[in-house]
């Protein structure tokens, strides 16, 4: 790749991998590195530069041109980007190679179970036969049938964005392993991810921040040295933050990254007196007492509307769920009051990672 730009997510990237190497592409959201993978797979045209694959020119923004010139892709969402939910295990597997599958346009379903047979076995995916639909499959096995789409072609460039995300540990270690045997086997590998555990087994590791290149690491690095350079925290520079950062420097591997901005925090003076919390009036058992005419009515319009409403059963399982209320309301660890932390924000990471694979 040379000189390839595109709009406001990256700007004149060079970058080049080798056969059999595998090469990390790491970056926050808005780094550019989704947006890069995904012209090198033909999902965008990028507005200059080219794209060269083993001596062959794709044409920009076409999925077939890239496939034809040996790219292999693995997308960021398999739900929506990765398989066609209601087709079957064989049709995900192979709608790659159509070629190989039949003469003059006509599919042959022996052919194709049979390529599909030998992908399940390599892939070790766990099912019954070719022709389940793929959504019966688990997490970690539908992103095997993914993976198995982007090798059936036997790429020279295997490019994957986020490849074991929301998958079980087994399944990761299988789909990295997979990567690493790809590899070896002659093809490069282009891997864009924030996950550190996706660019361990990378020969090289170049970092994004703001839609360009600014760090190239060998294998080894530290954790924290690759999540400073995503947040454009340069560890080994000292005196990074003397320079401006410019984006429209020449782009290179080693350019400085833009400093981060600072907050004066200002010291109390030592004579200040301690601030003095204000008497609260405590509501908390008024509010409760004006709960029962509302549950009063509850009851009321629940047993007209169904009758075991008031059964024993029904009103056992309502008293568990107020138990559990009141005692949430009477303790402070509810969320945002100290020890425990229930949020949106804090609970993303658990909810993207279920269900296991």
């Amino acid at each position: 790749m040379r000189g390839l730009s595109y709009g406001d997510a990256y700007r004149e990237v060079d970058l080049r991998v080798r056969a059999g190497e595998i090469v990390g592409l790491a970056g926050a959201a808005a780094s550019g590195r989704t947006e890069l993978a995904e012209t090198v797979a033909g999902l965008r045209a990028a507005d200059s530069g080219a794209i060269e694959v083993a001596g062959r020119r794709p044409r920009p923004g076409s999925v077939p041109d890239a496939l034809a010139a040996g790219v292999g892709f693995v997308p960021r969402d398999r739900h929506h980007q990765g398989f066609v939910p209601m087709m079957s295990i064989a049709d995900n597997a192979t709608m790659t190679v159509p070629e190989r599958l039949g003469e003059a346009g006509l599919i042959s379903g022996r052919r194709r179970d049979r390529l599909a047979r030998t992908l399940i076995t390599n892939l070790a995916i766990k099912t019954p036969g070719p022709g389940l639909p793929v959504t019966g499959l688990s997490g970690g096995n539908q992103q095997k049938v993914v993976m198995a789409r982007a090798l059936a072609s036997d790429p020279r460039l295997l490019v994957l964005i986020t490849p074991t995300a929301g998958v079980d540990v087994k399944s990761k270690e299988f789909l990295l392993g997979k990567v690493e045997e790809t590899a070896s086997g002659g093809s490069g590998v282009l891997i864009a991810s924030d996950e550190l555990d996706d660019l361990r087994l990378c020969d090289r590791l170049l970092v994004m921040f703001q839609g360009r290149l600014v760090t190239e690491m060998a294998a080894g690095w530290h954790d924290h040295d690759v999540v400073a350079a995503m947040e454009g925290v340069r560890l080994d520079t000292p005196d990074a933050s003397d320079a401006p950062y410019t984006p429209d420097a020449p782009d290179t591997l080693d350019a400085r990254m833009p400093p981060m901005s600072e907050k004066t925090l200002t010291p109390a003076p030592e004579s200040a007196a301690p601030r003095r919390e204000r008497p609260r009036v405590r509501l908390a058992g008024l509010r409760d007492f004006a709960l029962i005419p509302a549950i009063v009515v509850i009851a009321v319009v629940g047993r007209i509307v169904h009758p075991i409403f008031l059964q024993p059963d029904n009103l056992i399982n309502i008293l568990q769920t107020m138990s559990e209320i009141s005692c949430w309301s009477g303790t402070d660890d509810r969320p945002g009051r100290g020890r425990m932390d229930l949020s949106l924000e804090s609970t993303s990471v658990s909810r993207r990672a279920w269900p296991p694979g």
